[in-house]
């Protein structure tokens, strides 16, 4: 009776076994359980990944550069054109900063005399849209502008007619102002100049 009674606990014991063996191996195969864990997680790295790589993406272009600022910049004007009545010019900006830097917009336009008191003036904006730029260090961007000159038989016109010795110009998004000298004469409707977007390059040789 004991041998017997061994026997059945024995045979117990190994089914217990057999079947404790299938589980473990069920779990491992589950596509529902480890399975759906590791495909979750897979996603949340995609996720990831392509977010980070979305700013990395940026950063690489204009975006992530910071914007060229008033300090990092100079001022010229180009060659004078134009006839009857009429003057034309550009506006060359010099990176100075050392380091890459954004812009993108029209450039603010005023005249002043010596000391930087400014006259009269507005400014008109002109075609469009405007290029988004990246100036290197050393690189240029300009703007092209024209204003009405005094007619030499009216003098009325001459008399009403600003004498600059300064051009004022605010970089896009900025609030301070570079100076360049002005030898163009004088200007006339008030000062009013028209102005192009900024484009690539130092203009017209």
């Amino acid at each position: 009776m004991k041998s017997r009674t061994t026997a059945l606990a024995l045979a117990g014991l190994a089914l217990g076994a057999t079947l404790t063996g299938c589980k473990v191996s069920g779990t491992r195969t589950n596509p529902g359980g480890s399975g759906a864990t590791p495909g979750a997680a897979a996603g949340d790295g995609g996720g990831a990944a392509q977010g980070a790589g979305g700013g990395q993406g940026t950063g690489g272009g204009a975006g992530a550069l910071d914007r060229c600022h008033t300090a990092g910049l100079s001022a010229r004007l180009g060659r004078l054109d134009g006839a009857a009545g009429s003057r034309s010019s550009t506006i060359v900006l010099t990176n100075t900063s050392g380091r890459a830097c954004r812009v993108y917009g029209y450039p603010g336009v005023g005249i002043a005399v010596e000391d930087g008191s400014a006259l009269p003036s507005s400014d008109q904006r002109v075609g469009g849209p405007p290029p988004h730029l990246v100036l290197k260090p050393g690189g240029n961007a300009y703007a092209e502008i024209d204003w009405a000159a005094p007619g030499g038989a009216d003098p009325q016109s001459q008399s009403e007619a600003a004498l600059p010795r300064l051009l004022t110009v605010i970089p896009p998004d900025e609030t301070r102002a570079l100076r360049a000298p002005w030898s163009f004469g004088k200007v006339a409707e008030q000062g009013n100049f028209r102005v192009s977007p900024l484009k690539p390059g130092a203009g017209p040789a």
